[in-house]
């Protein structure tokens, strides 16, 4: 079974897909295959594709169904997608991402090494302004914890797609149909649905997500 780093192309993101490839064809290990659900997207990507297959990555594009348009419904289909795959045999790990961020060379090397032991693991984010490229302060190295239980979301939404990775193996536990009274909080719901049932989320160091904060930014 492989690895996967699962990403969402949609309208808009093009003039951030640079910094994002770029980290992706960067990572230190190629062992991923990477995902990407096109979301009404229709920009070229013939000049990444180039570069993901000079540097031996293998991409896999998938097309969002026609009129899926809200967050929560791309949501649904990625995970009962990735769910699919799972009970076909077809993929152990997912790295998720946000392709309006960019990745520290280590994430995918780190949270596959963190992986081998655990069943949900997340990293640090470093936030920065996308018009001046001020980055500040990152949100969890200086935190007191290297773990998340359900306890610990009850009143904060502070772990999300952008910098978390798991086991395939726990799609299972969640229900096929997203809640449509999330609104704009399914990943807060995903996870905390993952730590009710006694998982637990570990803190992996020495890699970062760049959190990007620009006008249209719903994070």
């Amino acid at each position: 079974m492989k690895n996967v780093v699962v990403g969402i192309l949609y309208p808009g993101v093009e003039p951030f897909l640079e910094d994002y490839f770029g980290s992706i064809v960067n990572q230190s290990t190629k062992n991923f295959e990477l995902y990407l659900f096109k979301n009404d997207f229709a920009s070229s990507l013939n000049e990444y594709l180039e570069r993901f297959s000079l540097a031996g990555i293998k991409v896999k594009l998938l097309d969002v169904p026609f009129p899926i348009k809200s967050l929560l419904s791309v949501r649904q289909f990625i995970l009962n997608t990735l769910r699919a795959e799972f009970v076909r045999g077809e993929i152990e790990n997912i790295i998720f991402t946000d392709t309006d961020d960019y990745y520290h060379e280590k994430r995918v090397e780190l949270s596959l090494q963190a992986l081998v032991s655990s069943d949900i693991v997340f990293n640090d984010l470093t936030p920065f302004i996308s018009e001046t490229r001020t980055f500040l302060p990152s949100l969890f190295s200086q935190r007191p914890f290297t773990k998340l239980a359900f306890k610990d979301m009850l009143n904060k939404n502070i772990v999300g797609y952008s910098h978390v990775a798991m086991k395939a193996k726990h799609l299972q536990k969640l229900p096929i149909i997203i809640p449509e009274s999330l609104g704009g909080v399914t990943d807060w719901w995903f996870f905390s649905l993952l730590l009710a049932q006694g998982l637990e989320a570990v803190f992996i160091d020495g890699t970062t997500t760049y959190y990007r904060q620009y006008s249209l930014n719903t994070a």
